[in-house]
């Protein structure tokens, strides 16, 4: 993906060196290129846990900013409950003049 360039290198040469193999039926365990296909495979999984690492860390130092949102959002959600209800009922808002 365009976020992570150094991880699309990897899959790429991984595809390339899987299809190479695949062309020539190499035994994946006694050949050097399935052992940098194994180095290759290790590499983009450190990678991965590297990006899923990250991802996890900013989405909890936004967690404050997420839960003041999901709260503003409950309000709301409550509001307009509250209002489709009231209008299922036929409900009008009552005047209250000073006298009660």
């Amino acid at each position: 993906s365009d976020k992570f360039p150094h991880l699309k290198v990897l899959r790429d040469r991984e595809a390339e060196i899987t299809e190479v193999m695949n062309m020539f039926e190499y035994d994946e365990r006694s050949s050097r290129r399935g052992q940098t296909l194994s180095k290759l495979r290790e590499e983009i999984d450190a990678l991965e846990n590297d990006i899923t690492l990250r991802c996890a860390k900013a989405i909890a130092s936004a967690a404050p900013c997420i839960d003041s949102g999901l709260n503003a959002l409950a309000r709301l959600d409550v509001l307009f409950a509250r209002a489709a209800y009231g209008s299922t009922l036929n409900g009008v808002v009552p005047i209250v003049g000073e006298g009660g």
